[in-house]
């Protein structure tokens, strides 16, 4: 099978996302692609450091996901920080590494919405691929 696509937000669902997206890879026995999409809005610095400093902060945080969860080559996988809308970018992605499946959490699934006047079965749609969508638990006190 090609590979599975994993879009992250480092939220507090991220870990939920990825084992799901890890679960999958091996059950298929595949790779994986980890996907962190952002946007540059610098305020009072370069674009260059800006981008320094968003992908050195996503790196630490995959990081801190890896030893979380345990990674250690459970699956092949790599991790890449882009610059741009998470719609573009993954679809992007799908096209480039032919990718089979795409595993996101709700959150991320409903700014989707929001970015570029697309709804969510529209980028489902154009992803052209299945699209697993991980609910966010609750969070109990």
């Amino acid at each position: 099978m090609n590979p599975v696509l994993c879009a992250l937000d480092f939220s507090e669902a991220s870990p939920a996302v990825l084992k799901a997206a890890v679960d999958l890879a091996a059950h298929f026995n595949t790779r994986l692609i980890v996907l962190y999409a952002y946007r540059i809005l610098p305020e009072n610095e370069t674009i260059t450091d800006y981008r320094r400093a968003i992908v050195n902060r996503a790196q630490e945080d995959f990081a801190h996901l890896e030893k979380k969860l345990g990674l250690n080559g459970s699956v092949p996988y790599e991790f890449r920080a882009e610059v741009g809308f998470l719609s573009d970018r993954i679809r992007s992605s799908v096209q480039a590494n032919r990718v089979g499946f795409v595993v996101i959490g709700q959150r991320l699934a409903s700014e989707i919405n929001e970015q570029k006047g697309m709804t969510l079965e529209e980028f489902i749609d154009q992803a052209a691929v299945p699209v697993l969508i991980v609910p966010e638990m609750q969070v109990q006190p």
